[in-house]
């Protein structure tokens, strides 16, 4: 996942089951950034 913040970017890796779900929100409280994430059934095998 890609992380910009004003002029700063960084690239955070994802564990694999994760990279087969979309973002399904974001929150940040103080210092603290919280993603919510939703499974993507056209990405997960035997999903049809």
């Amino acid at each position: 996942v890609i992380v910009t913040v004003g002029p700063h970017r960084r690239a955070l890796p994802l564990d694999s089951a994760l990279r087969r779900c979309t973002v399904a929100g974001a929150r940040l409280a103080g210092r603290e950034l919280s993603v919510r994430f939703a499974p993507d059934p056209a990405l997960w095998p035997g999903a049809r």
